[in-house]
Parts: structure tokens; sequence; C-alpha cells
């Protein structure tokens, strides 16, 4: 940082800062004593200034600021030049005023920056303004202010130590600048735009005229429940917005033509339509009895453990309980589907039970639930698109009855344990993908066990057993299509384990003799990857091993001092000795 020359001296008056290029940033600033004038012009060899001030000094004589019309950008504290009452702009980047406001003008916004620590009683003139940045009213003791647009965007700390708050006026209890709420009251005053974001509602119960007015409140300083004094029309954009708060109950005035309250929760006026439970409602909801419609998102991200739903409700919208935290379900006698989305991320669902009476299960409807077991009662028809996707790292469980019909693509992605009570619906096959994690996937069809790795050709499957009568090798033959040699031995000898060798009798010959063909290279990859001693004794099991294979094992086991498996292995090469004695 360096001091910057002047094209016209200014007395009394040094800039410090830097230079890149044509572009001068002033970082520093001097003034003398009884100087009441800064003007940020006349840098020599410059087209473009950006102020910058950052240090602790301050200029206390200085009344008025002039700014050259090459000037782009202005950062300053309040408390560098707390005196001024007057800025004269050239630059079309900021106005003339007694305050500063910055202008851009392609979005047409209009910035409050500084008020310079205006005393009591001085005018602070808001005209065209309609954002307030953060400091802008530090150590202003002004409550004289005037101009506040209907609508104004307030950031956070735009209020931080703001010393005349109290000198507002004061509507409902509350101070207000205009349209903005400046401190906190059990009632929102109806003209408000805008709330100061340091007001805590925390733990009130706050009366307002607009719902959608919570959204100005920071998110930590909620309050726990407000009750909506309105009588005329309310848009549902404004109900899902209180919604959408942690607040945990939403009253409406009784005498509201559109909407009405029970137990916290937004209701249509006749009680036909759940329009919005607040996010912050927790514990068990029963729906009342009557309720016809549960509407789209109503119950989305709430907090809510647990929710009853009476049979008289048949219409349910799109990700009604998204994201929710809930746990157990009731569905009513009504309801002949689930709606897409409808459990969508339901994190804390384990276990899912679908009725007879519904039909249909739409696309997503429990997807990313993480269930550990999912059980549908014979009556369930159709079964959409990734309706129980559950993450690679879950082990789910489930069951399908005999009466589904269909099954769309991804229902069960990611879902290692899939029983099948009677015939395969269309589509099944492919409804299973462990592609990304790799994990085998264990089929029971009629009883029977098969496993199938996450390579299968699944639409092969489906074509075949949708135009041909069904045959196990086609499913105990999916190993062939593990490309990377080790894997696919090692899927076929978890597989042979996991069913204890019951395995069509041809699959079972071409798996045997797979592994008894490459027994060689088999076990010099577990020897040279120190595989667990479970392969080399499956392998030592199955009676297919040389033995110059079973010496091999046994020299692994003495360097690793695996004496168990050498056990095993000396009792293999015991089991061929005897078997050569007999047959000589």
């Amino acid at each position: 940082m360096t001091k910057l020359e002047l094209k016209i001296p200014q007395p009394g008056v040094t800039f410090y800062g830097n230079r890149r290029l044509t572009t001068v940033t002033i970082l520093d600033i001097k003034v003398d004593d009884g100087v009441k004038e800064v003007f940020f012009e006349g840098l020599k060899d410059c087209d473009a200034i950006e102020v910058k001030i950052q240090s602790d000094c301050r200029c206390p004589s200085v009344e008025r600021l002039y700014i050259s019309e090459n000037v782009r950008n202005i950062s300053i504290s309040n408390n560098t030049f707390p005196n001024v009452n007057r800025v004269n702009s050239d630059s079309k980047y900021f106005l003339s005023g007694n305050v500063l406001i910055e202008h851009y003008d392609v979005q047409d916004i209009y910035i409050l920056k500084n008020t310079f620590c205006k005393k009591k009683g001085e005018n602070i003139d808001l005209k065209n303004v309609n954002r307030i940045k953060d400091y802008a009213f530090v150590n202003c003791c002004s409550g004289n202010v005037t101009n506040v647009s209907e609508q104004i965007l307030c950031d956070y700390k735009a209020f931080y130590q703001y010393k005349g708050v109290y000198q507002l006026p004061v509507v409902d209890g509350a101070h207000m600048m205009g349209n903005i709420m400046m401190t906190v009251s059990n009632t929102i005053p109806a003209c408000t735009t805008a709330i100061n974001r340091y007001i805590d509602f925390s733990g009130r119960n706050v009366k307002l005229t607009n719902p959608g007015i919570v959204s100005n409140i920071y998110p930590a300083h909620m309050p726990k429940r407000i009750y909506v004094d309105n009588e005329g029309i309310i848009s549902p954009d404004e109900i899902y917005t209180a919604g959408n708060t942690s607040i945990e109950n939403i009253d409406i005035n009784p005498k509201n033509k559109y909407y009405t309250s029970i137990d916290g929760i937004v209701y249509t006026a006749d009680k036909k339509t759940l329009i919005r439970c607040p996010v912050g409602k927790s514990g068990k909801v029963v729906i009342p009895d009557g309720v016809t419609t549960i509407g789209r998102h109503a119950f989305r991200s709430c907090k809510i453990s647990e929710v009853v739903i009476p049979d008289s409700v048949t219409e349910i919208g799109i990700s009604a309980f998204t994201e929710s935290h809930i746990q157990d379900f009731t569905l009513g006698k009504g309801m002949t589907y689930i709606g897409k989305y409808m459990f969508s991320t339901c994190k804390n669902i384990k276990h899912i039970h679908i009725p007879s009476h519904i039909k249909e299960i739409m696309s997503s409807a429990f997807s990313a639930c993480n269930a550990e077991d999912i059980v549908l009662d014979e009556g369930v028809e159709r079964i959409g698109l990734n309706a129980f996707e559950v993450s690679t790292a879950n082990d789910t469980k489930i069951i399908l009855p005999s009466s589904v019909k269909m099954i769309g693509d991804g229902a069960l992605r990611n879902i290692k344990h899939v029983t099948l009570t009677n015939k395969i619906p269309p589509g099944f096959f492919m409804s299973l993908d462990t592609y990304e994690s790799g994990a085998d996937i264990y089929v029971k069809i009629r009883g029977k066990q098969y496993i199938l790795p996450s390579q299968s050709h699944f639409q092969a499957i489906d074509d075949y057993v949708m135009s041909l009568p069904f045959d196990d090798q086609i499913l105990w033959r999916q190993f062939k299509y593990i490309t990377e040699p080790m894997e696919r031995y090692e899927f076929i000898m978890r597989a042979y384990k996991a069913v204890d060798g019951d395995i069509e009798e041809q699959s079972k010959k071409e798996m045997l003799d797979m592994l008894r063909d490459n027994q060689k290279y088999i076990i010099s990859n577990c020897c040279t990857y120190r595989y667990e001693a479970e392969y080399f004794i499956f392998m030592l099991s199955l009676d297919i091993c040389t033995r110059q294979t079973i010496e091999k094992i046994i020299s692994f086991a003495d360097k690793t001092e695996g004496l168990s498996l050498k056990a095993y292995a000396l009792d293999a090469l015991n089991r061929i000795d005897t078997k050569t004695d007999f047959e000589i």
C-alpha cells in the first residue's frame, strides 16, 4: 500500500492504496481535523476508482462526500465518516442524498450501504432503496426514517448495532421502520413486509395477518405457534410458506371462509382437504374422519412420528410425506394407491406393510426410505418405477404376493433379499438392480432359493420367463456374465455355499467344472491376496482339488500360521490318498 498521487491536491486529505493497471483502490485515508469535505476523484493515471477502507481510521470532521463519475465501488464503515450529512455523486453507481445508496442499473436495485451514524432526530431518507446492506445502521441513533419502500430486502446484519430503534414509531407493540418490523411483539402488524432478522420470536405465540411473512424471520428465531387473524382470502402458497418453517402449530381465525385448523394443521374450510402440517409439528397425527384429500407436500419434512389416515381419504397428492420423520403409518381403507414420492426419503421408516386394499404403489413411493423389511399383502397389483429403491448399504428384505401383475424398472433397486410367493410378475427381473454395490441378490421363487450376481442380464431373463416355461438354468447360469474371472469364481463359491449345493444338476455340474478347471488360478489369487480361510476351506470341501493344489494350500497355511486351515488341507490330502489306495 502506497500513498496515492492526486491531480488536484485536497488540502488535509491523503489517500493510500494500490494500483492495478488503470484501476486504483483506496484502502486507507487520513484527514486533518477541521476538513469538512472529501473528494473521491482526481487520482493520476486512473480510469476507475474503488474505495475499500477497512482500517479503523475516523474522520469526524467530514460532513460531505463527493463521488466522481469513475468511482465503481465504495466499501466503508459508518464509523469512518460518522458525521457525513450529504453525499454528492456524479457516478452512475451511486445516488446523491443524505445517506450512501448504491445503484445496480441493470437489475434496478438500490442498496443502502451507510447511514453515517446519524444523530437522534436527523433524517434518514430511504427513497428508492429496496435493499439494506449489512452494517448500514451501525451506531446510527436516529429514528427519523422516511420514504421506506413497501417491499424491501434486509440483509441479516442490516440493523446490527442500530441505536435508534426505540426512536421509531410503535404499531401493535412493535417499533416499525415503515413496513419493516424492528422489535419483537406478539403481533406482527398487518403492514409488515420485512422483519429485522435480530428479532427473536422463539417460544412465542404470534398473531399475524399474512402467514407468508414468517419467511422473513430468521430460522432460529421462529415462533412456536402462529394465529392467522385473517377472515379473507389467503394464498395457498402463503400457507405452504408458513408450514415450511419450524413452526409447530398454525391456527386460523374461525371466521375465515376458506381455511380452518385442527390441532395446528391447516385444512380447507369444509374440512375435506388437508392443506399443510407445519414442519415443526411432532408426535402422532390422527387425521379426522371425513377428510377426503391430503394435498401435495402436506407433511413434507414434518417431524411427526406417526400418521393415521382415515377410511374417508381417497386422494393423496405427490410427495405428501416426503423427507418427514415418520416411523409408522396406517393407510385408510378408502385408499387404493400410494402416490408418487408419498414416503420418499423417510429415513425413519424401518418396517413397511402394505394392506390388501392398496392396488397400486406409484413410482418412487418409498424410495430412499431404507426400510429393513417390506411386506405386501395379497391384492397389490402394480408397483411403479423405483418404488422401493433403497441405499446400497441396506440389507432390506421384501415379500411380493402372487397378485402383483406389473413391476417397474428399478422398483427393488439395491434390495438384496426378495421372496415371490408364487408366480413371477412381468418386469420382475428388471426391477432388480445392485450394479452400483455389486451385491448378490437372493431371490426365493415358490420356496426355492436362487442367487443372482449384480451383472445378470435381467432384461433377457424377463423376456425368457414371459414367453417360455420357467427353467432354473436361466437363473443359475447368470454367473457367466461376470466379466472379471476371480469375481466370477467367488460368486460361484458364495452361491453354492448359500444354498448348500441345492442347484439344478446341469448348472451345478457347470459350476463345479469351472472351479475344478480353474483351481490353480483361484488358489494362487487367494494366496497372493490373502483371502479369508473360508475360501480355501470351501474349495477343499468340494473334493475337486488336486494334490498339487492342496499342497499349495498347506504351504500357505504354514506361512500364515493357519493351523485350522492346514488341518482341513491335510484331511483333504488324506481323502485323496485313501481314494487312490481304494482305486488301486
